[in-house]
């Protein structure tokens, strides 16, 4: 049967003992031993295989394909074509980083992602201007994800493409959504990655995107990372150009923490800056001098400043004596669900 994705399971109920088993494995490998013709394509296929016996390994069919499972991303450590027996002994944290990147395949097709909405405020007239879209990921054994533990990985197997596609045009969606419904709110933030920016075709991809969810270019707020401006400047500002030219707000978020040079900074078509939270946390008992730094330098270029990871009003006092009117984090709100915002809007809260 296919267990889903690339993974296969073989019941042998007639099986004695290891050799029976090592016959089994023979013919498998032999069957993949040469390329499969694809039309005009040679492709070459290797088998990772996990075995599990009944009853030393389980005696439910649950258990023994879980242990089957496990064996199975023992062998995919090895290169090229290999087998593992289930043991007691095997050690779980070798091969969780595998497990989790073959989880990571499936999470979408699964419908395991799901996004969360950060409001962004404006604390002078405490009105929401805005939400963040954040990723989360509901695995079915782990339960909720946060992005720190899956982004890298999604990045080191090109698998952050899709995914921010995925929260592009969903959070653009849900964006719509609330505009029919009443609450005409003021801007949606999404993270775009470095390799989402590379893209050649990205202005295109966002484009399609806003055309299919029916949603006006400016109520978008794309958020890039420093490293995205330094990676390839003549890209990122031609791309830079293209979306703000539809009408997109463009951000630099973790401002500080990375090495944009300023003098190239005032030529970008950016709108917003967005102090990191690590300035924000050191600023009242330690040193406000970076974060006082970074709101100077956005009043003197004309750019909107939010301060991101506010979590107490001794911060959010101290912000707004500044001049930083703009601010997120759990002293406001938590990352919350859709419904959750739309029902503070209709109570006025």
């Amino acid at each position: 049967s296919r267990q889903g994705g690339d993974e296969f399971t073989i019941y042998l109920p007639t099986i004695k003992g290891h050799t029976d088993i090592l016959k089994v494995i023979n013919c498998i490998d032999e069957s993949f031993s040469h390329p499969f013709q694809i039309l005009e394509h040679e492709m070459n296929v290797k088998t990772s295989i996990g075995i599990s016996l009944f009853p030393d390994n389980g005696d439910t069919a649950e258990l023994l394909i879980k242990n089957a499972d496990t064996a199975m991303y023992k062998s995919k450590e090895r290169p090229g074509t290999s087998f593992h027996f289930f043991s007691e002994e095997l050690d779980m944290r070798s091969f969780e980083p595998i497990k989790l990147e073959n989880d990571l395949y499936k999470a979408i097709e699964k419908n395991e992602m799901f996004i969360l909405y950060q409001p962004q405020i404006n604390y002078k007239t405490h009105q929401i201007v805005g939400v963040e879209a954040l990723l989360r990921w509901n695995h079915q054994e782990r339960g909720i994800i946060t992005p720190d533990h899956f982004i890298s990985l999604a990045e080191e197997t090109g698998l952050i493409v899709p995914l921010g596609e995925w929260v592009l045009k969903h959070a653009c969606q849900q964006l719509k959504e609330w505009h029919d419904a009443g609450f005409v709110l003021p801007s949606l933030s999404v993270n775009l990655s470095v390799h989402q920016f590379e893209q050649r075709d990205l202005f295109e991809r966002i484009k399609t995107i806003l055309e299919e969810t029916n949603l006006s270019p400016e109520f978008l707020e794309l958020e890039l990372t420093e490293n995205v401006i330094v990676k390839n400047t003549e890209l990122t500002l031609t791309t830079m150009k293209q979306l703000k030219s539809l009408g997109i707000k463009i951000a630099i978020d973790d401002f500080g923490t990375g090495y944009s040079s300023l003098g190239y900074l005032k030529n970008l078509p950016i709108s917003k800056l967005k102090i990191d939270k690590s300035f924000v946390d050191q600023m009242v008992y330690d040193d406000a001098a970076i974060t006082n730094t970074i709101i100077t330098l956005g009043q003197n270029l004309n750019l909107e400043v939010i301060a991101e990871g506010v979590e107490t009003k001794e911060q959010a006092d101290y912000l707004l004596q500044q001049n930083c009117q703009l601010m997120q984090g759990y002293y406001f709100s938590k990352p919350v669900e859709a419904q959750e915002i739309f029902s503070r809007y209709k109570e006025g809260r």
